[in-house]
């Protein structure tokens, strides 16, 4: 798979600091009742799900419950088979993709306009709006996004399609083919990211070989694609490619993501909140453009080939310089070898206060400026320049460099030279341009003892020496627990133990030594401090401030809470519960390790606020104002069903107490009949009675628009299957046909409204006893037929509904007979070889004006006596109807006896003797 440049906004990885919500969702405010999606009060429960024991989806939702990604019912079920629905669907992906903000400032709480039927107040407007900003949904052609409509197979490949091509840096194959038995049922809009999806391996057909495509997603089969999309996030993020201007790698809380290796190729990149864990270079391709690496950490080597201006804020473990004319700033942070190579001359590299450089290999005529600390410069190139006075600076032979504002002449020697007193030498090399000095007193500062962690490197610690031009060396006592490397001024930590670390100061004549110790211990990052931490915490009503949570080695900052409405967090720490019921809301924390202030992780866990109304215990007249004050939503069209509130509080049952004014009727569970001729407004009154008590309170009167009715494919395969009853009619020819079609059909809801009918998986293959037409085929015999209907739109494709019914239709007997007694002659058979060079054996049931088997109303089945090989199901004859038969160069030369077969049922035991008895032998006597 090739990896291309990245475009826009990116896939984030950061898979340690992955929150996905539960598959279920959270709904707009409902308490966290039994039967209820989320986890239980006090976290996940540790146990499998009940109802996962041998479901074949099994270990990817046990992979994902072990890892806190996801919950199933306080019921302890998960739930397999439900659907999900499509804000469902958009959310998990968001959080999947990492995509809970963007530069403009939107975030998953954000309210989204684009829609006409996504409220501002609903709990999934802010992911629909990153959706759309995102562009992988588009939502339907009225301005709708129809969020709690079942999300579709096709849809779900579609919108995962799309997320991973506009995010992604891997290039998708959109054009190949699958062996689906119903891929003619894909949507045209769709086929491509199916076919993406995969070939990515991302999501299967089904055992049968299908696809179906307009299937509702399960919540197994999003366990699966959630697994594989993890997988896959991870398969694809190995190395990166900056190949656009742009700012990459913002994320809330500023929270790092590692890439193993990267190259920037173009100029106006901005690299945030990364660690290269291996090289990260800057391509000639980048030419005079600006590159700025801000809070960046490279573990391997900045290797500069590109680029005129480069801004630099981290940790940079070397730098090698390999561009001319290159200006380098480094605003903060430090570097352990800077290497500028030949080749580089007029490049400038500016040290602001505090930065430090552990050792510089100076090799072109180039210049370092500022006031930032360098520890060790080492120069081979004349004319060099180095503004500030490094700790150790050494010249090579017959080099003249200006080191701390003076020019000095280099000679072979290792170290500054240290004179004899009295001789008048010089400080600075061999006595050319340098300034003499007297040997002063050798001092090196005690080490203070350290504390790492398995696999940190740190450069060698800055110990104040006297005098500056001294030489350190480093040695471990233990090199197989701390490794010292002496050519890259750095110390690592290989292993759990304790070192002792001798350090050995150098001056003339004069030496010193010091010891400290280094205690290792085993590597724990903030993201492997917030990793168990449970993703869903539960806040109950009488808990007025919020809580932090704490990891030992850890400090952790309150960063933002996030809670619809607002005054739910006052801004000063507190908690005000809500008046009616509890909402979710978002916390983001951010942890960093003690000490190590580049150590952090943002922690973002969601919070379930108990309401005051979601009390068993609360005062029934306060819920009962409170469910009023819900949401409602009118019905959908075609449902026949008002919309109950998402309310739950344990111990109280809510029923529909009345309509006023009786307008409609509506039952208790909120079914009618059927919609009014026009739209009718009407008012509801629900009673909330306590179980245990029998107390109960009226809501006040609740108003809800009931629509006219709307025609749709759904709308009339419910009318159909309610009205309909196949009859078997006289055709006027002596035959019968089924009131299907024509004007004595049986279903005249149809008639005038563009929809059609047609059979759908009639139990017959192929057609026996009713024709496409609706003309019945009679037998001897009385017979029954079952069969399926299916209702579509003559004009648009996609409305359809299959009626969820089957029927069933008795077909009269008919007193047949053959019209005159059959003929098989073999007058009819012949060999031949067609365009492919096969040989063929033909049997030719008509010939002009005759007809080898005599009836046209036959159905028939020809077979090879003696052999399984069949050439066909029953047909029915018909003008110049052909079997034709493959029998070389495989198939054996000889002799072969064809028969007839007749359909059971048609035909009086004596006619059906008289067609089965037909035989006619055909010998091929060589091959074609």
């Amino acid at each position: 798979m090739r990896v291309f440049g990245i475009c826009g906004q990116r896939l984030r990885i950061g898979l340690l600091t992955l929150l996905i919500l539960a598959l279920p969702g959270v709904s707009a405010p409902a308490a966290q009742a039994a039967g209820t999606p989320g986890a239980a009060k006090g976290g996940l429960a540790d146990s499998s799900f009940m109802d996962m024991e041998a479901h074949w989806a099994r270990d990817a939702v046990e992979s994902l419950r072990s890892k806190e990604l996801l919950s199933g019912y306080q019921d302890g079920r998960f739930r397999p088979e439900e659907a999900i629905s499509r804000a469902e669907w958009v959310a998990l992906l968001n959080r999947m993709a990492g995509l809970t903000r963007h530069g403009s400032g939107e975030t998953a709480d954000t309210p989204v306009s684009g829609f006409a039927d996504v409220p501002k107040t609903a709990w999934y407007s802010g992911d629909v709006a990153i959706a759309l900003k995102e562009g992988y949904v588009q939502g339907s052609k009225d301005g709708k996004f129809r969020p709690r409509e079942k999300i579709s197979r096709q849809e779900a490949a579609a919108m995962l399609g799309r997320l991973l091509r506009h995010q992604s840096a891997t290039a998708l194959d959109m054009s190949g083919s699958t062996s689906f038995t119903d891929a003619d049922k894909l949507a045209e809009w769709a086929t491509g990211d199916v076919m993406a999806m995969v070939q990515e391996g991302l999501i299967a057909g089904k055992p049968d070989g299908a696809f179906e495509p307009r299937q509702a997603l399960t919540r197994a089969e999003a366990a699966v694609i959630s697994v594989r999309l993890l997988d896959w996030l991870e398969r694809h993020a190995d190395s990166r490619t900056y190949s656009e201007a742009g700012v990459y790698g913002e994320t809330p809380g500023n929270a790092i993501h590692n890439v193993t290796s990267a190259e920037v190729t173009a100029g106006g990149v901005t690299l945030r909140n990364i660690r290269v864990l291996g090289d990260l270079v800057l391509a000639a391709s980048i030419g005079d453009g600006e590159v700025t690496l801000d809070h960046v950490q490279v573990d391997g080597k900045l290797v500069v080939v590109g680029g005129r201006k480069i801004s630099l804020n981290g940790r940079f473990a070397a730098i090698r310089l390999e561009k001319a004319k290159v200006d380098i700033s480094l605003t903060s942070g430090s570097i352990g070898v800077l290497e500028i190579a030949q080749g580089s001359d007029e490049a400038k590299v500016r040290l602001a206060k505090e930065t430090s450089v552990n050792k510089v290999e100076l090799r072109a005529r180039a210049g370092i400026y500022g006031t930032g600390n360098i520890r060790r410069a080492e120069v081979f190139a004349n004319e060099a320049i180095i503004e500030q006075m490094p700790e150790q600076w050494e010249l090579a032979d017959n080099i003249r460099a200006n080191i701390g504002g003076k020019w000095r002449q280099g000679n072979s020697r290792n170290v500054p030279s240290v004179p004899s007193p009295g001789s008048g030498g010089g400080s600075g090399g061999s006595g050319n341009g340098g300034d003499p000095v007297q040997p002063p007193k050798l001092e090196l500062e005690q080490p203070a003892d350290l504390e790492m962690e398995t696999g940190d490197t740190m450069p060698f610690p800055v110990l104040a020496v006297k005098p500056s031009g001294a030489v350190l060396s480093y040695v471990s006592e233990a090199p197989g627990v701390v490794a010292v490397d002496e050519k890259g001024s750095k110390l690592s930590a290989v292993a759990a133990g304790k070192a002792g670390i001798k350090v050995k100061a150098v001056y003339g004549s004069q030496s010193t030594e010091r010891r400290f110790e280094i205690t290792v211990g085993p590597r724990v990052t903030a993201q492997d401090a917030v990793k168990g931490y449970p993703p869903i915490i539960t806040i109950p009503a009488d808990v007025k401030k919020i809580p932090i949570p704490e990891f030992p080695g850890f400090t952790v900052k309150l960063l933002s809470a996030i809670a619809d409405p607002p005054d739910v967090f006052p801004g000063d720490g507190t908690i005000n519960p809500p008046s009616c019921w509890g909402v979710m809301t978002t916390l983001n924390y951010e942890v960093t390790k003690v000490n190590r202030p580049d150590d952090k992780a943002l922690l973002r866990v969601r919070a379930a606020i108990s309401g005051k109304a979601d009390s068993p215990d609360a005062d029934l007249s306060l819920i009962a104002k409170c469910v009023a004050g819900l949401g409602w939503e009118n019905p959908a069209p075609g449902t026949r069903k008002i919309n109950f509130p998402d309310y739950a509080v344990p111990g109280v049952r809510m029923k529909l107490q009345s309509v006023v004014d009786g307008k409609y009727v509506i039952r208790e569970d909120g079914t009618f009949d059927e919609f009014p001729a026009t739209d009718l407004d009407i008012q509801v009154i629900y009673r909330l009675t306590r179980e245990s008590s029998g107390e109960y309170a009226d809501t006040d009167p609740i108003p809800y628009t009931l629509p006219k009715r709307t025609i749709n494919a759904k709308y009339l395969a419910d009318q159909v299957a309610a009205n309909y009853e196949p009859q078997a009619l006289p055709d006027g020819n002596g035959g019968y046909k089924l009131n299907l079609f024509g004007p004595d059909s049986g279903v005249p809801i149809l008639e005038g409204t563009g929809y059609g009918v047609k059979f759908n998986g009639i139990d017959i293959v192929p057609l026996l006893y009713i024709k496409p037409d609706g003309t019945l085929i009679q037998g001897y015999t009385e017979r029954t037929q079952t069969f399926a209907l299916e209702i579509y739109n003559l004009n648009d494709p996609e409305d359809w509904s299959l009626i969820l019914k089957d029927f069933t239709l008795t077909i009269p007997a008919k007193s047949t007979k053959l019209s005159q007694p059959p003929e098989l002659s073999a007058n009819a058979i012949r060999l031949y070889k067609n365009l492919y060079d096969e040989s063929i054996l033909s049997l030719k049931m008509m010939d002009g004006s005759r007809q080898y088997i005599q009836d046209e109303n036959l159905y028939f089945r020809m077979y090879i006596v003696g052999t399984n090989e069949d050439w066909g199901g029953f047909v029915r004859l018909g003008q110049g109807y052909e079997f034709r038969k493959i029998v070389g160069p495989d198939h054996p030369a000889g002799t072969f006896t064809l028969a007839v077969e007749a359909p059971d049922g048609i035909f009086s035991p004596e006619d059906e003797a008289q067609i089965e008895s037909l035989r006619v032998t055909i010998t091929v006597v060589e091959r074609l």
